[in-house]
């Protein structure tokens, strides 16, 4: 009999758990993981500590309704609030409608008075002319349409909007531009922040769910001065001492008071650095929590009629995953917007935001207006202060997933991939599908994945030499205005790039896609997919001849039985018998192809004189170096040599990457064995050509048309958008 009494004891409390689980998701608050990855080490240092005192607490849960009412059919009531024992402030001061102020009061900037409470007007440190502005009435106008509409009247229903670029890429300073021209249209805007001084505390992450996160700061920005004295009464304190930490430890906001206080008005809800408080690999589906968000969001603002709500987020998986999750649902898409870049050089100098600098600088940081005014933060201006967050930031594993991921996000642009980016995600700019990382961080990810063993290892040491290289080229956007060097930089280590995705798509692990255009400024070899052997660098030769002996004394031995492998060969003097760089390609370690890149500055296709300097040079070359007397007699016979006494045949191809052309222009086609007097192989490629060889990241950044000699306030038209 007691057996069966301590059975039914224990199905009985197994019950309850299992009701009180199903019938209140939200107490689950400290049983799902809501701690946010931060840029600072420190922060993610508490946010883990808040975190494990949050599974210490996860049998300690209480439910406090703040009205009369159970929770029933699985649903938590909307005027309940959720705690874990022991953490809960010492007062339990209730926010109720009446307390904040109206919705129709948002319709120009709230005033603050001495709380940090958010709001849409700029900060001082953000008083400058904004850049972009073209581009931001667009996104403007995009998502006045969502705001207008609900998923009844279009085919596709309304997406929310997600604002992603890395820390100090502009996100904050887009929402607020876009809050003030709303509320100049009368549609009221309210802006929160889970940053600067309203982020999430240890007691938030522990006791707040996300829901309740957001409804907080939507009560501590519009609060009436009474409200404020209630909550000052209760701690025993002035109000003007009241603390956002004081409201969060000691205010209450149900749902019902955020519902009875939007009622049918209208509304745009902004709100800041949203990863501050939801986890950005959090898979909504799994995440109680995450969920309640989201399906709040969804009931009350993008899908209803003059509503809608942006967030940003400098971690692009987050937006992501909110996609993932609404798509899988109901078929629903999230509006990601490109952040407005600097679109003409004037934009920058005659603004004053930087008088002094100059397009390979704007190129450098992305074209990006918040990371320029980062270096031009001191005199003389520092590139290390915008390196410093890159290098302060837990680094990923550097594993050749990792290496082939940065190389495909350089080139390809996929938005995809970014979650395989770990820590590095948040260094890019994300908009739509795509993605671009700027120079000045697409360099550091190289540099530190070429001196990873890891890399070298499994990718080879050529691979990660490549890498090595990317930085050196990328800053050379730095040197001063008519050096010559900047595009030289920019077009050398766009073709290293694709030279590393060829050798990716020769291990299986991405796909050859350009165009029969795009495929000429390569040879054959790299465009289906080859290995890559390395850099091979060389103060030395004074002849294209004495190059190629050089090249066969370097070149990797281990890759002499591969079918295919292509080489970047760079002189140390630029314009070496009039080429910058070369691609080489051996087959089964046999030189077969050449390609000459000249990078000069310049609108224009090649001249008379460059045209004759390189057929002279290279039709020496070829001379010494064919076999002789139809048989191997040349100083590098064995080299060339097809195996049967026959010379290989070697293509050779200079290719001119200055300046803008509407279309491919043949300058010569000789494709012929190697021979004396044999002739070069020439073409001047269009913009869009050149644009695709590069990679994505490099043709968006970095518009060659900036960095011609004497047109630094060339606008940007004709860049991909």
């Amino acid at each position: 009999m007691m057996a069966v009494l301590y059975f039914l004891i224990v199905l009985g409390g197994w019950l309850l758990c299992c009701v009180a689980e199903r019938t209140v998701p939200a107490s689950m608050a400290f049983l799902h993981r809501t701690i946010p990855t931060h840029i600072n080490a420190n922060q993610r240092d508490r946010s883990a500590v808040a975190w494990r005192r949050v599974r210490r607490l996860k049998t300690a849960t209480r439910l406090v309704l703040m009205s009369e009412g159970t929770a029933t059919s699985g649903q938590l009531p909307v005027d309940a609030v959720v705690a874990p024992l022991g953490v809960r402030g010492k007062n339990d001061v209730e926010i109720e409608a009446g307390d904040l102020i109206s919705v129709d009061r948002l319709t120009e900037p709230i005033d603050r008075g001495l709380r940090l409470a958010p709001s849409v007007a700029l900060d001082l440190g953000q008083q400058q002319p904004y850049i972009g502005q073209g581009r931001l009435d667009k996104i403007s106008q995009e998502l006045v349409g969502h705001y207008e509409a609900r998923d009844e009247d279009r085919a596709i229903r309304v997406p929310p909007m997600v604002v992603t670029r890395f820390s100090r890429g502009g996100k904050t300073r887009l929402m607020k531009q876009i809050a003030l021209g709303l509320q100049k249209k009368d549609i009221p805007a309210l802006f929160v922040t889970f940053n600067e001084g309203t982020k999430p505390t240890d007691f938030e992450l522990s006791a707040r769910s996300p829901l309740q996160s957001i409804a907080l700061r939507i009560a501590w920005a519009t609060a009436t001065p009474e409200a404020l004295d209630k909550v000052a009464q209760a701690l025993g304190k002035p109000a003007a001492q009241v603390t956002f930490s004081d409201w969060v430890e000691n205010v209450s906001v149900s749902r019902r008071t955020i519902q009875e206080w939007l009622g049918s008005h209208s509304l745009v809800l902004f709100a800041d650095e949203l990863n501050q408080r939801i986890p950005a690999d959090t898979e909504f589906k799994e995440e109680p929590l995450a969920k309640e968000v989201a399906d709040f969001l969804t009931e009350h603002f993008v899908d209803k009629r003059q509503r809608y709500f942006v967030f940003s987020s400098h971690i692009a998986t987050l937006g992501n995953r909110l996609e993932s999750y609404y798509w899988n649902l109901s078929g629903r898409d999230v509006y990601k917007p490109q952040i407005p870049r600097v679109e003409r050089i004037s934009d920058v100098t005659e603004s004053g935001l930087c008088p002094d600098t100059h397009a390979g600088i704007v190129s450098w940081t992305g074209r990006a207006p918040g990371l320029l005014t980062l270096m031009y933060s001191e005199e003389p201006p520092k590139p290390d202060n915008v390196r410093r967050p890159f290098r302060k930031m837990k680094v990923p594993r550097l594993d050749a997933a990792l290496a082939q991921n940065v190389i495909r996000t350089a080139i390809e642009g996929d938005g995809q991939l970014l979650d395989k980016l770990g820590t590095w995600s948040r260094f890019l700019d994300v908009f739509g599908d795509s993605c671009t990382w700027p120079p000045c961080y697409l360099g550091l990810a190289c540099k530190e994945l070429g001196e990873s063993h890891e890399v070298k290892s499994a990718l080879g040491e050529g691979f990660a030499a490549g890498l090595r290289v990317i930085p050196t080229l990328l800053n050379q956007l730095l040197d001063e205005r008519g050096s010559g060097r900047r595009w030289e930089g920019v077009a050398g280590a766009g073709v290293l790039l694709r030279l590393l995705h060829s050798h990716l798509v020769a291990i299986g692990e991405a796909e050859a896609a350009l165009s029969s255009a795009a495929a000429q400024l390569v040879p054959a070899a790299v465009n289906d997919g080859c290995k890559f052997g390395g850099v091979i660098q060389s103060s030395e030769p004074k002849t294209l001849k004495d190059l190629i002996t050089i090249f066969y004394d370097k070149m990797d031995p281990r890759l002499a039985g591969e079918p295919r492998v292509s080489y970047f060969v760079k002189p140390k003097y630029s314009s070496f018998l009039g080429f910058d760089f070369f691609v080489f390609v051996t087959e089964r370690g046999r030189l077969t192809t050449i390609y000459g890149g000249q990078c000069k500055e310049g609108p224009t296709g090649p001249d008379k004189d460059s045209v004759a300097i390189i057929k002279r040079s290279v039709s020496e070359a070829l001379a010494s170096v064919a076999p002789k007397g139809g048989g191997p007699g040349g100083v590098l016979a064995s080299f060339l040599d097809s195996g049967a006494g026959k010379p290989v045949k070697v293509y050779v191809r200079a290719i001119w990457l200055r300046g803008d052309q509407g279309q491919e222009v043949k300058i010569e086609r000789l494709d012929q064995p190697l021979r004396a007097g044999d002739e070069d192989i020439g073409v001047v490629p269009s913009r869009a050509s050149i644009q695709e060889v590069i990679g994505l990241s490099l043709a968006q950044t970095c518009p060659f048309e900036w960095l011609a000699e004497g047109k630094d306030e060339a606008g940007g038209e004709g860049t991909v958008a």
